[in-house]
């Protein structure tokens, strides 16, 4: 248990698109200008008033594999590119589409599932579960 003190403040909140919904998972932007939720067929983008920027669908995932937010800081001006992990349809692979803020569509590649659960990583990477 850790004691956090009286020096704390809130940097940032983000409404869930979906009130009544449930998120499987969250991820904040690294510069606090936005929030992506995953649940069980989509990611969806929303700005701190809680207004949709954009929405990806998913797919369907099994109960052993999930989704995954990424975040850079790319180009000249630093501008918040996103990474999000997909169902490839493949066996052993995964899809990794990379997005712009607005939610446009950069790039998408796969690359192999490894480990004991089928989760991503780099093959031979020991970090990989």
């Amino acid at each position: 248990m850790y004691e956090l003190g009286e020096d704390i403040e809130l940097l940032a909140e983000f409404p869930r698109p979906t009130p009544q919904g449930r998120s499987e998972d969250d991820w904040v932007a690294p510069d606090l200008s936005f929030a992506v939720f995953q649940d069980e067929t989509s990611y969806t983008a929303v700005h701190r008033d809680g207004s949709r920027m954009w929405q990806q669908p998913s797919g369907a995932w099994s109960t052993s594999r999930r989704g995954h937010v990424g975040f850079a800081m790319a180009g000249p001006y630093r501008e918040t590119q996103v990474l999000l992990r997909l169902p490839s349809g493949t066996v052993g692979k995964s899809l990794f589409a990379a997005l712009d803020s607005t939610g446009k569509v950069l790039a998408r590649t796969s690359f192999p599932a490894v480990g004991r659960s089928g989760t991503w990583g780099w093959p031979g990477d020991p970090t990989a579960i």
